[in-house]
């Protein structure tokens, strides 16, 4: 008997008996296409975050495929008449070991075209793959900047003892550029800070500036926001942290900006992020921000 084998058990792996244990998920019936943990939400709203619509549930993962566990973490950008919208999945059902992946679609309310690992459609493929250590968090947690004829594409890169964002870019022109990504590696990292979570990141063409936000001390009574800033949008350096006037516990922030990802600090803009201290029982804190 091995260790951590279990007596009086056999294991069959297609349809051979095989010596150890191993760990499977099975259904009893063949699914339907709802066995998943996330899908994806859109709302809009009129009056400045006061009234929303309903939820329309306009991406799901794709059963039997790579996704077909997840879609989360969305982050959207428009370009070329398409909206884009990027999102974490994993094949583990941990939730470990993610990638990110992106889709098209001319309407935020879809319908959506993933991309397959050569065009748009069909079996879908990450447009960005861990490749580091299997049991940690892994890729994913996108968001877009479109400037200047050029698409900044940022994604967590979350090691075991690593929390980082980063970025690649390509030609927005090209139909194709999530096959043509030139990667740059880190853009922001947040390895030292504590409870650290995703970069959601605008540029100022006021400024000619990239500036990133994420909370710190995540999930908890003193968590925070930290500001950094980038004049290319390949580097950050952190020059604020944001402490007043926040809720506590609150987690995975964002801001507004244009349909590109760019800031117009002469239109009211918002900060919004969520809080609580009871796991996925949060609600949503909708800030206006002043710019000076």
């Amino acid at each position: 008997k091995k260790e951590g084998e279990i007596s009086g058990v056999i294991n069959y792996f297609n349809g051979q008996m095989v010596a150890g244990s191993y760990q499977a998920l099975s259904f009893i019936n063949k699914t339907n296409g709802s066995l998943y943990w996330d899908q994806i939400a859109y709302r809009r709203t009129a009056d400045n975050g006061k009234t929303w619509t309903e939820d329309q549930m306009v991406l799901k993962p794709t059963e039997y495929t790579r996704d077909q566990f997840s879609v989360c973490d969305p982050g959207v950008v428009k370009a070329n008449g398409y909206y884009y919208i990027g999102y974490t999945s994993t094949e583990n059902f941990k939730g470990i070991f993610n990638h990110a992946y992106i889709a098209r679609s001319m309407s935020p309310a879809g319908p959506w075209d993933k991309w397959n690992g050569s065009s748009w459609s069909g079996n879908p493929q990450p447009i960005v793959t861990f490749t580091g250590d299997p049991n940690a968090w892994g890729a994913g947690e996108p968001c877009m900047i479109v400037w200047n004829g050029t698409i900044f594409f940022y994604y967590s890169w979350n090691g075991i003892h690593t929390i980082e964002t980063h970025v690649a870019t390509a030609n927005v022109n090209d139909e194709y550029w999530p096959a043509h990504l030139v990667y740059y590696g880190v853009a922001v990292n947040k390895t030292g800070t504590d409870g650290a979570d995703h970069c959601d990141i605008k540029y100022r063409s006021d400024l000619q500036k990239f500036y990133a936000i994420h909370a710190a001390s995540r999930l908890t009574a003193d968590s925070y926001i930290v500001l950094w800033e980038s004049s290319n949008g390949i580097t950050f350096n952190k020059i604020a942290e944001i402490r007043n006037n926040l809720k506590p516990y609150l987690h995975n922030c964002g801001w507004s900006a244009d349909e590109n990802g760019l800031i117009d600090p002469t239109k009211q803009q918002f900060l919004s992020y969520a809080y609580g201290p009871n796991w996925a029982n949060w609600k949503t804190a909708w800030h206006p921000i002043s710019f000076e």
